[in-house]
């Protein structure tokens, strides 16, 4: 069976080739800079350009499995352009993937796309399943409902669609965790405006490995990519201080600063969604690491 991955060079999509490479799997990957030297010595690597409409349609030859990773980071500061880019660099990729498979008529099965929990509302009480319908009204809401939608069309192809709504992805390489690692390194770990809000997040291992199930075994339909154990900001931030023995003391960050600050983006740290993993375990998926202090001790461990 052969994969084509979108977003290969990012935190999620590396980790993802180097563990179907590990298995055997043939990867091809989609990238918009080709390099004189491979960035996977075992993939095949393709050009495409989404935003153009250009794609490399050897890539989906006796392609099974599509994964659509690709999108531009959340991170930056969202000016007017910037968020366009946020938008189109999700929604783009996944339209110029059906129209080469419908026009190629390539052999593809399955798609399992990105997407994040985002989508939900912030709510300090309420417990988000694959069910909930309600959408955030913001901005972050109206991403993943245009990607989530982009991705529905596949269906018309008489493909299977799989949604995987991430949540906080915890890596010490890049990501969330970096960031919330560094003023507690500092001493002057604190919370997040009142800290009550809750964070889903899951251990990039077994957002990996929830990756490949999803591919292999898992039935169409959307699944909240987060461990079990969702936490408060405060817990959280409380948590990575224990694991690297430091002090917890500084005052809380007032939530009319960080608006301030970051304005809109202030919804990355301030915004409340407890998601449930219920539906990936019932179905059989098993995660390595179900509880923040296992994933800290991986990931923060005395050896790090």
């Amino acid at each position: 069976m052969k994969y084509l991955i979108t977003g290969a060079t990012g935190l999620v999509g590396t980790s993802l080739v180097h563990a179907l490479l590990d298995r055997g799997v043939e990867v091809n990957y989609l990238t918009t800079q080709v390099k004189s030297t491979p960035r996977f010595s075992r993939a095949r690597e393709f050009h495409w350009d989404p935003v153009k409409g250009l794609l490399d349609t050897q890539a989906l030859e006796g392609v099974s499995v599509v994964i659509h990773l690709a999108g531009a980071s959340i991170a930056k500061p969202w000016t007017k352009t910037y968020k366009n880019e946020i938008v189109q660099s999700r929604v783009e990729g996944l339209n110029v993937l059906a129209q080469a498979i419908k026009e190629g008529h390539f052999p593809v099965v399955k798609l399992v796309s990105a997407s994040a929990t985002g989508i939900y509302p912030s709510d300090l009480d309420q417990v988000y399943t694959e069910d909930s319908s309600a959408v955030a009204q913001d901005f972050l809401g109206e991403v993943v409902q245009r990607w989530e939608t982009a991705a529905d069309q596949f269906n018309k192809l008489g493909i299977e669609v799989i949604k995987c709504r991430f949540g906080l992805v915890f890596s010490l390489s890049s990501g969330s965790l970096p960031a919330m690692v560094t003023p507690v390194r500092w001493g002057i770990g604190s919370a997040l405006g009142d800290g009550q809000q809750w964070q889903s997040w899951i251990h990039l291992g077994d957002l990996t490995k929830l990756l490949i199930w999803c591919a292999a075994e898992a039935q169409p339909g959307v699944y909240n990519a987060v461990a079990p154990n969702p936490l408060r900001q405060i817990d959280l931030a409380q948590s990575i201080a224990r694991c690297l023995r430091k002090p917890f003391w500084a005052p809380a960050v007032p939530g009319f600063a960080l608006k301030l600050i970051l304005g809109e983006r202030s919804a990355l740290v301030l915004s409340s969604q407890r998601v449930s993993a219920d539906k990936v375990t019932r179905a059989g998926f098993v995660f390595d690491f179900p509880e923040i202090t296992q994933a800290l001790t991986d990931l923060l461990g005395p050896t790090r």
